[in-house]
């Protein structure tokens, strides 16, 4: 279900995406260039994993770091009664770049 962001809401959680990103990179192995970190409410807490778009197999550990700024998205999003059931936040390399998209289900 597609929802309409709130601007201020938006704004809040794009100055946090770059945060969320570094940690994710930081916690996945080097030759990780496509992955995303996904999220799913249940009930007070939100299950995390990180996968690999590109079929890598390794084991990668959510960090506390990235707990934390998962914990501020859900903050930020409560605060607008827009809290997501399910969520993806893909990172991957273009052109040297690091790019973010967080794409949340309702």
């Amino acid at each position: 279900m597609q929802r309409e962001f709130n601007q201020e809401m938006l704004q809040k959680l794009n100055s946090i995406y770059p945060v969320l990103g570094t940690n994710v990179i930081e916690a996945t192995p080097e030759h990780w260039n496509d992955f995303s970190l996904h999220m799913k409410a249940t009930g007070a807490s939100v299950a995390l994993s990180i996968s690999s778009n590109e079929g890598h197999n390794d084991l990668v550990g959510v960090t506390n770091e990235i707990v934390t700024v998962v914990a501020e998205i859900q903050h930020i999003m409560s605060e607008y009664n827009s809290m997501f059931m399910e969520a993806i936040f893909k990172v991957w390399m273009e052109n040297d770049k690091w790019k973010f998209d967080f794409e949340p289900t309702f």
